[in-house]
């Protein structure tokens, strides 16, 4: 199985790259007793995802 044919491996790198985006952008924007938006349900579904991908990538790899 390729990368390409990962979905869930796709949508968990994506999940995690926006909402690692949208917390460094609001964390820059911020000032010092301003607070900012830590999107932690794109880092929890988005991790989930990437671990059941990269489970997936292992397990197909195996058995080729």
């Amino acid at each position: 199985m390729h990368i390409a044919d990962n979905k869930p491996l796709q949508w968990g790198i994506g999940m995690v790259a926006v909402g690692g985006l949208i917390a460094l952008s609001t964390y820059t924007s911020a000032n010092s007793s301003e607070s900012y938006v830590v999107t932690t349900s794109l880092f929890v579904v988005g991790g989930l995802s990437l671990f059941w991908g990269i489970y997936n990538q292992m397990k197909d790899g195996s058995e080729a």
